[in-house]
């Protein structure tokens, strides 16, 4: 909700100036059910499980990482094991987050953290004041990564972390032409970041 989504709003505003959006923010394990309940006809989700309840419109995979200031000890590395965070102040996400359970099979033992939060928004907040390393991918951190005010180091130890990022709509109905048309350029703004990406790391 900090980048790609106000790009998305910005692009689908120009070409469908008469639709009106909706839009609601819920950790990735709320939003299934609120597709199938039909509280909401469309659902932009990190590394949400298969589902015959959902059908899922387009995806595209990115690195998850420690997010840290660019003095921070651990900065100058390019690549991070989940353990060689657990020095640090931890600021981790709430279970009802995808990054939180991702972690946790990765570190089954995670230690109590500095700071907990459901807000990615305030754990980057957090991070850029210094109080802890924070995990998430690149999405929602790319104009401070841009400004040189983060740095994102990708987890690739004991193995390497990624996090998908879908479209999702409900499997049991055929949903309006204007949520099709919004699902589109959202799945194009989530290739363009997945490409940037992609360059990053060559």
């Amino acid at each position: 909700s900090s980048d790609l989504i106000p790009n998305v709003l910005a692009k689908a505003r120009e070409r469908f100036p008469r639709v009106t959006i909706g839009i609601n923010v819920m950790g990735s394990g709320a939003i299934p059910q609120a597709l199938v309940s039909g509280d909401v006809d469309l659902g932009v989700a990190f590394s949400l499980d298969r589902s015959s309840d959902l059908q899922q419109l387009s995806v595209a995979s990115f690195h998850l990482g420690a997010v840290v200031p660019p003095d921070h000890p651990l900065a100058s590395n390019k690549a991070l094991s989940v353990s060689a965070c657990l020095s640090h102040n931890l600021i981790l996400p709430k279970s009802e987050l995808s990054i939180r359970q991702q972690l946790a099979k990765a570190y089954a033992k995670l230690p109590v953290p500095a700071i907990e939060t459901s807000s990615v928004e305030l754990a980057k907040q957090l991070t850029l004041r210094g109080l802890g390393v924070a995990f998430q991918t690149r999405i929602g951190i790319e104009r401070e990564l841009a400004h040189g005010q983060l740095v994102h180091v990708p987890i690739k130890k004991p193995m390497p972390l990624r996090s998908d990022l879908g479209v999702y709509v409900r499997a049991a109905r055929n949903p309006p032409v204007a949520v099709h048309a919004l699902a589109d350029i959202i799945a194009a703004e989530i290739g363009l970041h997945a490409a940037r990406e992609g360059d990053t790391a060559s």
